[in-house]
């Protein structure tokens, strides 16, 4: 472990991939992380799990009450809210002079395959949002809690490795750039909207979640979400939009495709905009529905919502 000061202390690129086997593995690897940005007054958040964080705050002894320690239950949530939190932390940090920001993000993935989608896509947007805001992550994944499955979406989404304790440069693909297929299934309800009828499309998708038995919370939270989606759809195509609604045995799903040729950034919607531009509405979509794909459909750009008739993705009750 001797070149572990060295090599996490100075990472080479500002998301990095930390792959652990046990508790002591984990704060091991990380006290020169953190240690680093104690001695240069930076900001700290580490968000793991409680054995990891108990095993690296005793490891570091006393630090300054500017660290913040906190429990991976009590940060993640759905994708944006998450980027969310880590994004805001990093810019109050920086407001009040903090020179930079180092976060340690220990990522809860879903078991759901069809959720791990989400969380890969997550994975690349984190490396693009804290580029911009020159902030070290590191995301440490234990290697005998996920499959390798898992592990190698993450090898995948990180620019840099730590194994044993060196940081290497990685081939990862920063941002996954091609878009699934969206087809309808034969059992949704569809209709087709004219522009800026806004209302109507909100309230087809309201009329079908109460017919699937949505709680009246994920309900009020999608109809949002699908105002904000066809706004969109009608300022950036400027065509009419088909509305589809199904139910699956867990989910109520709906989606807006219009003939646009497409989203041309594959991170959009997972952080909120910087300067108060004109990226809003999907973040804010995102942030209301318990999944969003964003892909292609038979008529151009397809834009997937999902809202929970039991569950969330995440296993929290509605």
């Amino acid at each position: 472990m001797s070149d572990a000061p060295a090599a996490v202390g100075a990472l080479p690129a500002n998301h990095a991939l930390l792959l652990y086997a046990t508790a002591e593995d984990f704060a091991t690897t990380l006290v020169p992380f953190v240690q680093a940005g104690i001695e240069a007054d930076e900001g700290i958040v580490a968000v793991a799990l409680p054995s990891n964080l108990g095993a690296l705050q005793e490891s570091l002894g006393p630090t300054p009450s500017s660290v913040r320690f906190v429990p991976a239950g009590d940060w993640y949530a759905r994708p944006p809210d998450t980027l969310g939190r880590w994004v805001s932390f990093a810019l109050d940090q920086l407001a009040v002079g903090r020179p930079r920001v180092r976060i340690i993000g220990e990522v809860v993935w879903p078991e759901d395959p069809a959720l791990q989608w989400e969380m890969r896509r997550f994975e690349s947007a984190a490396t693009v949002a804290f580029d911009a805001l020159d902030s070290l992550v590191v995301c440490p994944y234990a290697t005998n809690r996920y499959p390798d499955a898992v592990i190698d979406a993450a090898r995948s989404t990180h620019p840099v490795v730590i194994e044993r304790g060196v940081a290497s440069v990685s081939s990862a693909r920063l941002v996954e750039q091609s878009w699934p297929t969206l087809l309808v299934p034969g059992q949704a309800e569809s209709r087709s909207f004219q522009p800026f009828d806004v209302l109507a499309a909100a309230a087809f998708v309201e009329g079908q979640a109460r017919l699937a038995r949505v709680a009246e919370r994920p309900v009020q939270a999608l109809v949002a979400a699908t105002s904000e989606v066809v706004a969109n759809a009608y300022t950036h195509a400027g065509s009419p939009v088909e509305v589809s609604a199904w139910a699956e045995d867990y989910s109520f799903v709906c989606q807006i495709e219009d003939e646009g040729a497409g989203i041309d950034d594959p991170t959009i919607g997972y952080h909120p905009p910087y300067r108060g531009d004109e990226r809003w509405g999907l973040w804010l979509a995102r942030r209301l529905s318990d999944m969003i794909e964003v892909g292609r459909g038979e008529r151009g750009t397809a834009i997937r919502l999902r809202a929970s008739r039991q569950l969330t993705p995440f296993g929290r009750k509605v």
